[in-house]
């Protein structure tokens, strides 16, 4: 039996709606298909939060998120 651990990356947004959220989410996921994706739009900074396994390539998800005019930085803890 071995333990399974979860890493989350939570990132600022320049998203301003669901519909951006979803149709980000979908493009980082055709990609990207074994993360965990989700968005608290309520927060003042819209974030994107994404649990992953083993590894994260940001500049990839940082390079889809441009590729739609959306700009996305780490949020520091």
């Amino acid at each position: 039996m071995s333990l399974q651990f979860n890493m989350v990356e939570v990132f600022q947004t320049t998203v301003s709606n669901t519909r951006q959220a979803k149709l980000l989410q979908q493009n980082i996921l055709v990609r990207y298909p074994d993360l965990q994706i989700n968005f608290d739009l309520q927060d003042c900074d819209n974030i994107l939060r994404i649990v992953y396994e083993k590894e994260l390539n940001r500049p990839g998800i940082e390079a889809i998120s441009n590729r739609m005019g959306i700009r996305i930085k780490v949020l520091d803890e």
